[in-house]
């Protein structure tokens, strides 16, 4: 990649490589012995851009400007005559074709599980979108034929080149159509039960222009792709950043290669046909410097303050947003060696890179009306400037809580890739503190409601790694205790799955660290009980949702749980007996009971989410409904496999919310 890679909204990592754009995804293992890591990682893979029609602007001319400005009269002139000496006389066309940044939708366009979009340009500019689904990743859309149709819209074709054009500049205007950019809006919908959600992807080009598209799914027709319109400068586009706003609008701010900096307001009319999309300046910053920017990023203080961080040579410029008022607050000079070359942000905290590996963390913060921020600076990537540099940074990107991705461009082979991984590894908890303290306020925070959405695995990597760095050092547990308890006392789902980890991996660390035998003693058993009372929170709360007219799914998955509730679980001391449980029996009568899919014979629980029927045949319970799951459609978490009923099972049970996560976990079901 030229830029940072991408985090996705469920904590995976796009990777750029040759042909192809590698997913990797890290969760936590819930199989833990004396020889497994407490990381599990999943690496999916989109299919290879060659296997899309070949396609290029005209005369395959499209990323070879430089070139053809070295070119001497006598060589431009028989370039012009004979298109096939492009190769001889222009750099060779073979590695074009190569993906150069992608950038993953900011969230799922559908509910009931997660659909993933990734949209990406290679080295001759395509931008190619491709969509996750149950059998993998395809290509939904290859733009370019539509960004090239509408460059040209306004053009007498075809061009005679030496009659109609001039050489230079048919290579300008080719040159200027290039995608460079490319940033994702979040959500919008008219009305939240809408199916008719979409999203706009914005696509800055090399000649300034700001290209709008409204992508919706399920890609099935040419209306699910459609272009919007399109904003214009006259300076190279360099970095796209989206703040939402309300359901109807939001921010671009976009930076240009001659420093300019820009702001703009878009908005969406929904009582138009097609939901038109309509763009405004609110604030423009025009160069002084000619210092390009090399990347901009939203830090959102509070639901009406905002400050828009800019990257600019060895400069950080903070400018504050309040009420549709953009302006300058403040002005760092960084004490790096190379430039900085990205930001990325989560909330009101930050970090900035430098070419030379330097990372700058900051957190915007709000102090008697003035914006500031508060910074510290580490390096992480090894890497010291003098002649034997081994690697340069182009960028850094920032997961919810969990994870810091930094891209990295080799310049030395013969750096030893073990020692610098080695040295990338025991390093991995400074990046990990700059933003993600762990103390019991920060855990308590990263699980609230106003911090959704996230999956809580987030939340437990961190804690894994924390407790494995104390563990191996025999250092005290205290700090964790602390969150243990505090956490343990809350009434929410995500803390229970939280609590339910944090006990697993102290399990597993008192096995392999006999120094910790006696202190975690309790652990084993409390574990057990914890699984117990997650479960019973779920029933709790999914029960106390049923409306007076439930559907019949929703009266199977109610039959489920007291049946579960009856088989001795309603003794449990997690019980709060806040439920009714004659009146919901009597409610759930009349659905079916349910029966062994291989041999139709009655089903009893025998363990927490285990059941047989009377011949022996032993299945697992979903976590989210408690019904048997036999079927073949049914999903599994990709954390922990267990396994849960199809989404069509779960259609129209309106008291199940998080139908795409697990319950045990917090893993995404797939």
């Amino acid at each position: 990649s030229t830029k940072a890679a991408c985090w996705s909204y469920d904590n995976k990592v796009v990777l750029c490589c040759a042909e192809k754009l590698l997913i990797v995804g890290t969760v936590v293992n819930p199989y833990l012995n004396y020889k497994t890591q407490p990381f599990m990682t999943r690496i999916d893979e989109t299919p290879e851009i060659s296997s899309l029609e070949k396609f290029s602007f005209a005369s395959e001319l499209l990323n070879f400007k430089a070139s053809v400005d070295n070119l001497n009269e006598e060589d431009r002139q028989r370039l012009a005559l004979d298109s096939s000496l492009t190769e001889e006389l222009l750099y060779p066309n073979s590695i074009l074709n190569t993906f150069k940044h992608a950038v993953c939708s900011p969230m799922s366009l559908t509910l009931d599980r997660p659909q993933n979009l990734i949209a990406s340009v290679t080295f001759n500019h395509r931008v190619v979108i491709f969509v996750e689904k149950p059998e993998g990743w395809t290509v939904a859309l290859d733009c370019s034929p539509a960004i090239k149709e509408h460059a040209v819209s306004n053009m007498k074709l075809p061009i005679t080149l030496g009659e109609d054009m001039t050489l230079s500049r048919y290579i300008d205007l080719v040159h200027n159509m290039c995608s460079v950019e490319l940033e994702w809006s979040t959500i919008f919908s008219s009305d939240e039960s809408s199916p008719q959600s979409f999203l706009l992807l914005f696509t800055g080009t090399r000649g300034g222009t700001i290209t709008v598209w409204k992508i919706c799914l399920p890609f099935e027709i040419k209306e699910d792709f459609s272009f919007q319109c399109t904003d214009t400068y006259t300076s190279e586009v360099t970095a796209l950043s989206w703040l939402s706003r309300e359901k109807d609008q939001g921010l671009l701010a976009v930076g240009y290669l001659d420093g300019s900096l820009r702001v703009i307001s878009v908005n969406i009319d929904f009582n138009h046909p097609t939901s038109c999309v309509q763009m405004k300046d609110i604030f423009a910053d025009y160069p002084l410097d000619y210092l390009a920017i090399s990347d901009l990023a939203w830090a959102t203080i509070d639901t009406k303050t905002a400050s828009l961080i800019v990257c600019k040579n060895y400069f950080l410029s903070a400018y504050s947003l309040c009420n549709d008022t953009v302006e300058l607050v403040h002005h760092y000079h960084m004490d790096v060696c190379l430039p900085l070359t990205s930001i990325s942000t989560f909330g009101a905290c930050g970090v900035a890179s430098s070419q030379d590996g330097a990372l700058i963390s900051f957190q915007c913060k709000k102090e008697s009306g003035q914006i500031s921020l508060d910074m510290s600076t580490e390096t992480i990537t090894c890497i010291s400037f003098n002649t034997d540099v081994n690697w340069l940074c182009l960028g850094v990107a920032l997961s919810p809580h969990s994870g810091l991705c930094i891209s990295a461009h080799r310049i030395n082979h013969s750096c030893n890739m073990v020692e610098l991984r080695w040295k990338l590894m025991n390093r991995q908890m400074i990046a990990m503190s700059m933003f993600f303290k762990l103390t019991v306020e920060s855990v308590k925070e990263a699980l609230s409601p106003d911090s959704q959405p996230f999956s809580p695995q987030d939340i437990m990597i961190s804690l894994r790694l924390h407790i494995q760095q104390i563990t191996q050092t025999n250092g005290s547990l205290q700090d964790i205790m602390d969150i243990y308890s505090v956490l343990s006392e809350q009434d929410d789902i995500p803390s229970a799955q939280v609590v339910r980890d944090i006990l697993l991996f102290l399990r597993h660390c008192a096995i392999n660290n006999p120094a910790y035998d006696k202190e975690l003693e309790w652990v084993s058993s409390e574990y057990e009980s914890s699984s117990e009372k997650l479960i019973i929170k779920h029933i709790e709360s999914s029960l106390q949702k049923i409306s007076s007219t439930s559907t019949s799914n929703e009266l199977s998955v109610m039959k489920a749980m007291l049946k579960w509730l009856l088989a001795g679980r309603d003794a449990s001391p997690h019980f709060r007996h806040t439920l009714d449980i004659a009146k919901l029996v009597k409610v759930s009568q009349d659905s079916p009971d349910f029966y062994c899919a291989i041999c139709d014979s009655e089903i009893s629980i025998i363990d927490l989410l285990l059941a047989r029927c009377v011949k022996g045949h032993e299945m697992k319970l979903c976590a989210l409904t408690l019904l048997p799951c036999q079927e073949i459609s049914g999903r599994k978490c990709e954390s922990c496999a267990h396994p849960s009923v199809s989404i069509s099972a779960l259609s129209d049970v309106k008291m199940i919310t998080l139908k795409r996560l697990c319950l045990l976990c917090g893993g995404f079901l797939r």
